[in-house]
């Protein structure tokens, strides 16, 4: 007896190790196409289907729309039961584990509800909308010619509209950065671009280098309706390694594309200000600095020096006090505390600082979001209103 057990624990052990060689040989040969969760978790596959632009910031992500999203999740009856939903869409939004079920029906999205409340482990990991834009999906999944579909809303190839605040919509003719500054330390676009380039989109076939996208130059000029465009919200436009006549390239296009206002944010003041004198700074440009706590005050210093009609600082992530501001000359601030995986608290002593001293100079002021691992939930209330101030356009 004792030897057949000798023999079966030696035989457990085989199927030990042999199973962790295959586990680890499995990650050497395709681990990059499997990037883990911010949780720490190993994604087992990826599901593709007719697809949509991301409307995040600036990720440009093919969107699959399918039949049943959720092919495994641990339950008997949840393939049955997503069986025949009309649409679903997969929604890359950080940490990027949400499931964003798109439903015209309210009797559909009852039943979806149902399912989370039967499947208590899934909750987290699923949103039910129901709203008048998921129409555009609704005819998008049917449309045969979807491509032109898109075309004829005036959407083009551009990201569909930002979620950021205080944008609408984004432009990123230059992708990838590197880290510059204490705001860089939990990048949420070198996150993205890595899944992204995982996910096998071209944009990011270099991850998160620096990679200048020329054919996307004249985008904005296919949007004929007036936006707010967000430049390169999955970069620095004022990178070092940017080549001159490329940013010249930008700014020409923005001068062109004159119906629409172009938010431009750079942690690299002192390059924006080096180049000040070659640039054309037209009207329609907002340049920006981000300032995360005082010790980047001569960003501000920076920016008050160019060309631009426009300026505005983005106190965003708020990381630390930030009193007696120099506010000579700026439009227009926007304050956010940091969100997603590994975030840095804010203090609301920090934000009613910088919104004061804002009141006290006139300056229109822009509450983003208090952050966390769950900025939805925090919310953007700030002693119990929303700050939404805009800066105002002179024609």
């Amino acid at each position: 007896m004792g030897e057949i057990e000798r023999e079966g624990n030696r035989l457990l052990e085989d199927v030990k190790r042999w199973g962790q060689w295959v586990l680890e040989e499995a990650k050497r040969e395709i681990g990059r196409f499997y990037p883990p969760d911010p949780d720490g978790s190993i994604p087992v596959g990826y599901i593709w289907a007719r697809t949509v632009r991301c409307q995040n910031p600036g990720c440009m992500a093919e969107i699959p729309l399918t039949l049943s999203l959720l092919p495994e999740m641990g339950e008997p009856d949840s393939r049955q039961f997503l069986e025949g939903s009309a649409r679903v869409a997969l929604q890359i939004d950080p940490p990027f584990d949400r499931y964003i079920f798109i439903e015209n029906k309210l009797s559909r999205c009852a039943e979806l509800e149902s399912l989370k409340n039967e499947f208590p482990k899934l909750s987290s990991r699923i949103s039910i909308e129901n709203n008048e834009a998921n129409l555009y999906l609704h005819d998008l999944c049917y449309n045969k010619n979807w491509k032109r579909y898109w075309k004829n809303k005036g959407w083009s190839d551009m990201a569909l509209y930002t979620q950021i605040e205080w944008s609408e919509v984004s432009w990123n003719p230059l992708t990838g950065c590197t880290k510059i500054s204490a705001g860089c330390k939990n990048c949420y676009a070198e996150r993205m671009a890595r899944r992204l380039q995982a996910m096998g989109n071209s944009r990011y076939s270099n991850g998160f280098k620096l990679t200048t996208h020329e054919y996307l130059l004249e985008e904005p000029l296919k949007l004929k309706k007036p936006h707010i465009i967000f430049v390169n919200s999955m970069s620095d436009l004022f990178h070092k390694d940017v080549p001159v006549g490329f940013i010249q390239k930008v700014f020409a296009i923005m001068e062109k594309a004159y119906w629409h206002q172009f938010q431009i944010l750079t942690k690299r003041s002192r390059r924006m200000l080096e180049l000040n004198n070659v640039l054309s700074w037209p009207d329609n440009v907002w340049m920006g600095v981000t300032v995360e706590n005082s010790d980047y005050y001569q960003r501000i210093d920076n920016l008050r020096q160019t060309g631009a009609k426009l300026k505005f600082i983005s106190f965003e992530p708020l990381l630390g006090p930030c009193p007696d501001i120099n506010l000579e000359g700026i439009h227009w601030v926007i304050v956010g505390g940091e969100s997603g995986p590994g975030c840095r608290p804010v203090r609301k002593d920090w934000i009613i600082e910088i919104r004061d001293q804002c009141l006290v100079h006139n300056i229109p002021f822009f509450f983003k979001q208090w952050g966390g691992t769950n900025r939805k939930k925090a919310g953007r209330l700030l002693e119990g209103k929303k700050w939404d101030a805009m800066p105002v356009l002179s024609h």
